[in-house]
């Protein structure tokens, strides 16, 4: 056969010739993979920056702050970054500085009314509402004229309601005490917390204290306090430049009266040791109308003294004393008269002056002249008070005694019990000794 072989073996052959080597295989199957790689690379693309224009979308109410372009150390520039700030608001509980002063009076009127805090259901006869610092809203309420309360407004989840707040004041024993109930005379209050308080001790007198106070952020602090404790018979209130009695005086740490004895009849004067220093004080009573005053100088220069309103000094009846309390300062025994009636007074020291701790008993026309003695009971000093009274239609006349025990508690006489018997004997000495 002349032409080429055209056998099975021969087309092998060729075959073998023509076919692509393996690394024509390679290089195939290579270029397929980098087409799919770049394939896919573009599907990323195409979803990421689908992605980002649905961002920009949904962010676009927030606040953005751009910053500006900046070299960076190698001398590029950088490209300006983005702060993203969430705007958030929170509920806040309702509290009364959403009200202003005007409007809150009302409603402090009508919680005066409904929680009784005048003592009735009656509208309080006016109501000042002042906004302290802290946004602390003030309540000056005047249940009548000349009886007034101050309250802090509350309010918790809308609801309002009143907290009593305290008051110092300078009362007419000589010392500082702290009201939440009915503060007693002319008050005002100005927009910064400070409250004028004036307070006539007597109906018909010249007598009285006015108090300045400053709110201290949880009470109305004493300032300052001008008055006299003292009282004459007069038509009315008198209203005069009157001394500063508090802050004490730098006459000595405690003089709250210094100014307050002017003149009058000395009624005794008698040499104690009051203070227990082993040295004698001075003690005068002296009386001025219907005021009695009681003053000790002591050796060291201390000057204790106080008015007693409306009690006139029995003349023959000598003051005892003796430490009730074991403080080291004696308490004073006095005789004074009252309503025709004669009463023993316990008088005790209090931060500036005396105070009068309690009455050991009185007489009138059918009790005895009351007796006392001192006694230690269980360690503590106890004041045995015996009188007698007669039982009515007995004949012969029997008698009801009593004996009263008592003790000086945080500056107040408080029994600590009392005995009674009946027998013919018009008088019972208690037991114990003197109280001098």
């Amino acid at each position: 056969m002349s032409g080429a072989d055209a056998s099975p073996e021969s087309w092998d052959d060729e075959w073998d010739d023509s076919a692509p080597g393996s690394w024509e295989w390679l290089a195939a199957i290579g270029g397929i993979v980098i087409v799919v790689a770049l394939f896919a690379t573009w599907l990323t693309i195409s979803a990421r920056s689908s992605d980002a224009t649905d961002a920009s979308a949904a962010n676009a109410g927030l606040v953005t702050d751009a910053g500006v372009a900046e070299p960076d150390v190698a001398g590029t520039v950088q490209l300006p970054t983005t702060t993203t700030t969430i705007a958030t608001t929170t509920s806040s509980t309702t509290t009364t500085s959403m009200l202003s002063p005007a409007e809150l009076q009302p409603v402090v009127s009508a919680l005066v009314s409904e929680s009784q805090q005048c003592g009735s259901t009656a509208a309080p006869a006016s109501v000042e509402v002042v906004q302290l610092a802290g946004a602390i809203d003030v309540a000056l309420v005047q249940c009548e004229i000349g009886r007034s309360r101050v309250f802090e407004i509350d309010a918790l989840d809308g609801e309002r309601s009143l907290t009593p707040l305290l008051v110092e004041v300078y009362d007419s024993s000589g010392r500082v005490v702290e009201e939440t109930s009915d503060l007693i005379g002319e008050i005002s209050i100005d927009a910064v917390g400070s409250i004028t308080l004036a307070t006539d001790f007597r109906q018909t007198g010249d007598c009285g204290v006015t108090n300045l106070t400053e709110w201290n952020g949880a009470r109305f602090e004493l300032q300052s306090a001008s008055g006299r404790l003292d009282c004459e018979a007069t038509e009315g209130f008198a209203e005069l430049p009157w001394p500063v009695i508090y802050p004490p005086t730098e006459r000595g740490p405690c003089v709250p009266g210094e100014a307050t004895i002017g003149e009058g009849d000395v009624i005794t004067t008698q040499s104690l040791d009051v203070d227990g220093d082993g040295q004698s004080d001075l003690l005068t009573l002296t009386q001025r109308g219907t005021a009695g005053f009681v003053r000790v100088a002591a050796a060291t220069g201390q000057v204790f003294q106080a008015g007693i309103g409306g009690s006139a000094f029995v003349a023959e009846q000598s003051a005892g004393i003796r430490d009730l309390d074991g403080d080291g300062f004696a308490e004073l025994f006095i005789g004074v008269l009252q309503d025709e009636a004669t009463v023993d007074m316990v008088l005790t020291t209090s931060q500036c002056g005396w105070i009068v701790a309690g009455e050991l008993g009185s007489s009138n026309l059918q009790v005895q002249q009351p007796d006392y003695r001192c006694a230690v009971v269980e360690g503590s000093v106890e004041i045995l008070v015996a009188s007698s009274t007669v039982v009515p239609n007995t004949e012969p006349a029997r008698f009801l005694h009593l004996t009263e025990r008592y003790r000086l508690v945080d500056g107040s006489l408080v029994v600590q019990r009392i005995d009674r018997l009946e027998n013919e004997q018009a008088l019972i000495d208690p037991t114990g000794a003197s109280c001098t």
